[in-house]
């Protein structure tokens, strides 16, 4: 999306990671190329924080990016990782999107990439939420400039995300976590741990397809 007021330099793109597998391939697939201006993590005050800041701090220091986090005590809006798509996911992840906007715009940063895919993103209506929250932050920024969010991993399946992983060398298995419990290891039981499994058990993954930074369509 192209800004349409104050021309606002392109300082790259603000990332916002979960610990999870698809915000993790993102963050090194957007870094390659020299895009990320910011990561910022958000503990929400549930069990699996620490689990999610450890492994979002492991992936920091291996790409050498810095990590901006923040810790809410408190958080209404719990996104278990399988919710992401529903509609409770998409109003957790405006609380969300609302301080990523702010840190964002305190460092004249207007894009801001989400690690969705097109599984979580199956009968979601997208499209319509993410132009409403483009537009919403714009204004409350009084027109400054427009905010973009950006979903390069959205035509890609779990599967693809984890050969793209691969492709980039990254150790998946070590710095990510997909478990909605608390432990030392994942319980292979929940929601996010089978699709884990389902992701990693393909004796022979897809080739991953081309990263697509522009969300399509796009929102204007």
């Amino acid at each position: 999306m192209t800004s349409r007021s104050l021309p606002i330099p392109d300082n790259g793109v603000l990332i916002l990671v979960s610990g999870g597998i698809d915000s993790a391939v993102m963050a090194a697939a957007l870094h390659a190329r020299g895009l990320v201006a910011c990561v910022l993590h958000v503990s929400l005050g549930n069990p699996i924080d620490a689990c999610q800041l450890h492994r979002v701090t492991l992936l920091c220091e291996r790409l050498g990016l810095t990590l901006d986090h923040v810790a809410l005590s408190y958080s209404p809006c719990v996104i278990p990782a399988s919710d992401y798509g529903s509609a409770s996911g998409f109003l957790g992840l405006q609380s969300l999107l609302g301080l990523a906007a702010a840190l964002a715009w305190s460092r004249s940063i207007r894009r801001i990439a989400l690690g969705l895919t097109r599984d979580d993103l199956e009968g979601a209506p997208a499209t319509e939420w993410i132009t409403a929250w483009q537009t919403q932050a714009s204004v409350a920024v009084r027109g400054e400039y427009r905010f973009s969010v950006e979903l390069p991993l959205s035509h890609m399946s779990k599967r693809e995300v984890v050969a793209l992983g691969h492709a980039f060398d990254l150790p998946l298995q070590e710095i990510t976590w997909s478990c909605s419990r608390s432990g030392d290891s994942h319980c292979g039981d929940c929601p996010g741990c089978r699709s884990r499994e389902s992701a990693f058990g393909i004796p022979s993954s897809p080739v991953a397809p081309p990263l697509d930074l522009h969300f399509q369509p796009t929102c204007n």
